[in-house]
């Protein structure tokens, strides 16, 4: 005997309503927000502004308000004055991303 599937509306459940896709302007609001707070925690380069790749040597020099500057190696040629110190850009995995290179005695 063929069976007929009543509406879920008839079944005391209601019917799903069509789910809203956000706007494109909430979107691109919120993409804006997530990557903003993001690179708000990556160091950069004071002169291109670029984010240092794992591996690279970065040179740290002194700036107001006892504050230090990030210089990459591509734009540490800019720079007349020798670097307070120099880093090596560690992978997030690792402890800090950015950590002191310990030199030999």
């Amino acid at each position: 005997m063929p069976t007929v599937s009543l509406p879920t509306t008839h079944r005391g459940f209601p019917l799903p309503r069509r789910s809203r896709r956000p706007s494109g302007a909430i979107t691109a609001a919120l993409v804006r927000r997530s990557v903003g707070a993001l690179a708000a925690g990556l160091h950069a380069c004071r002169h291109c502004h670029r984010t240092p790749l794992v591996g690279e040597r970065v040179y740290l020099y002194a700036a107001a308000r006892d504050q230090e500057e990030i210089v990459c190696e591509l734009c540490r040629p800019l720079r007349r004055a020798q670097p307070e110190r120099s880093l090596l850009v560690r992978s997030p995995e690792q402890a800090g991303a950015v950590r002191p290179v310990r030199r030999a005695p």
